[in-house]
């Protein structure tokens, strides 16, 4: 079955406005889910940072607790022993409290250190699903305008064609002969009923 020219061009561009479509659609989705993933990972890491600031406030009052424990006995065996909290009995307490505050210093900046390395891959985390939102909107609307110039295209083209096809005009090429104008020798062909047959001469 012949096709005229139109009709071909309008088939041409609905396909082509079809694959942009379909390609416009999976790339955005990729992108989409891509975000949802880092931010699940950003929450994941949150909740990673709270578990952590937890444990260390447990090392913490732990390591308070002895502290308070070893002093305690200190002064109970210097009380039993009937002798004076004074010079070696100061220089127990002093050892224990320096024990305590170089575990307790210790303590902080392990996790300062790992808070700050859970900040970092959180921020990447949400970094990277701002990027891939960007990319997803960025796609979609790349692909709105390629159909649109997919759809302008087409209607310029089958319009060119039907120009062609109207008596009386120069064809596709607009030459012109040495005694004037040439004019397209193509047209469209219909059958006794009316029915259009397709495009040809005469």
């Amino acid at each position: 079955m012949c096709m005229d020219p139109a009709t071909l061009a309008i088939a041409a561009g609905a396909a082509q406005l079809g694959q942009t479509y379909v390609q416009t659609k999976s790339q955005a989705s990729y992108y989409d889910a891509q975000a949802q993933a880092d931010t699940q990972n950003a929450n994941t890491v949150s909740k990673q940072a709270e578990l952590q600031a937890d444990k260390y406030a447990q090392e913490q009052r732990a390591m308070s607790n002895k502290a308070k424990l070893a002093r305690g006995q200190a002064a109970a065996a210097y009380g039993a022993s009937g002798l004076e909290m004074s010079g070696s009995g100061l220089d127990v307490m002093s050892s224990i409290e320096n024990a305590y505050q170089q575990d307790s210093l210790t303590s902080l900046a392990n996790q300062r250190s790992d808070n700050y390395a859970l900040r970092v891959q959180q921020t990447n985390y949400k970094n990277s699903a701002s990027a891939n939102r960007s990319a997803a909107h960025n796609t979609n609307v790349s692909g709105v305008l390629s159909g649109i110039g997919t759809i302008l295209g087409t209607a310029a083209s089958v319009n060119g064609i039907k120009s062609d096809l109207s008596p009386g005009t120069t064809g596709a090429t607009g030459a012109t002969g040495a005694t004037g104008t040439l004019t397209n020798p193509y047209r469209l062909r219909r059958n006794s009923s009316g029915s259009l047959l397709g495009y040809g001469r005469g």
